[in-house]
């Protein structure tokens, strides 16, 4: 591994991850001996194809891995810090939201769960705070809406929401913009940044795109296969990557990018767009 480089924070560390590895029942290993240290107030990025492990050690990290799969190694949540501290947003939240409550009550429910001396109506207080501080305006309105009456973005921030209810001091964060436009992508991205600093939230976020990492993590960590392949500052593993694979990864990002680049243009020609 190269290009590891001391963290820019000086804050203690949160989490400590050494010579992880996840097998299923039959000792097939899908992620191999990762090593890895989460700081207070880091956000650090895990990039990688579909297939490269890095949702499962998110999902090994919180403790909701398959049954048919396994983490071996070491997962340290630096004390005072336990697993009950650490949210998770999902990729797609439509299917993470109960399609059957409304989404103030889903809020006001996970903040129930994990304050359970509060009054039903503390918990529909708290959750219209935290409607309103993940930037849904009219929360108080927006109570007593279904999730199939909200848009991607809204539904993602209501998500953010629920994962605030727990007051966590670590928040993972599962490819939370792959299903949104670019336009909202950008403001989930800022709104994620903002609520990080704000809070001094200790940040993981996975994706498979180099420039999504770049717009919100300061440390990245490359994973192929499995196998983390480098890491180091996000600065560093954008303008002097050591790995043939990161610069691949850079390389597919940056044609995306052109060719949907063409379409926007295309489109504001009169021009034909898929």
């Amino acid at each position: 591994m190269t290009n590891e480089t001391q963290t820019v924070h000086d804050a203690r560390p949160v989490l400590r991850v050494t010579d992880l590895s996840i097998v299923d029942d039959y000792d097939d290993v899908l992620v191999h001996d990762s090593t890895f240290t989460l700081h207070r107030g880091e956000r650090l990025g895990i990039v990688g194809e579909s297939g490269s492990g890095k949702s499962l050690t998110l999902k090994a990290l919180i403790g909701i891995l398959p049954k048919s799969l396994h983490a071996r190694g070491g997962i340290e949540y630096v004390d005072p810090l336990t697993r009950t501290d650490a949210a998770m947003i999902f990729q797609e939240p439509a299917t993470s939201l109960n399609p059957t409550m409304r989404v103030g009550r889903f809020v006001a429910r996970t903040w129930q769960v994990h304050h359970p001396d509060d009054s039903w109506e503390s918990c529909q207080a708290h959750a219209i705070d935290l409607m309103s501080k993940v930037g849904i305006a009219d929360a108080k309105d927006k109570m007593t809406v279904w999730p199939f009456e909200l848009s991607g973005g809204l539904r993602q921030r209501i998500m953010i929401a629920a994962a605030l209810a727990a007051e966590p001091s670590i928040l993972l964060c599962d490819e939370p913009t792959t299903a949104l436009d670019v336009r909202v992508q950008a403001q989930i991205l800022k709104l994620l940044k903002d609520i990080a600093e704000r809070d001094n939230l200790s940040l993981i976020f996975v994706s498979h795109d180099l420039a999504v990492i770049s717009e919100i993590c300061d440390r990245v960590i490359v994973m192929q296969y499995g196998r983390i392949m480098e890491q180091g500052s996000t600065r560093g593993i954008i303008h002097d990557p050591q790995q043939d694979y990161t610069k691949k990864l850079l390389d597919a990002d940056l044609d995306y990018r052109m060719r949907h680049m063409d379409d926007v243009v295309n489109t504001a020609n009169g021009g034909a767009s898929c």
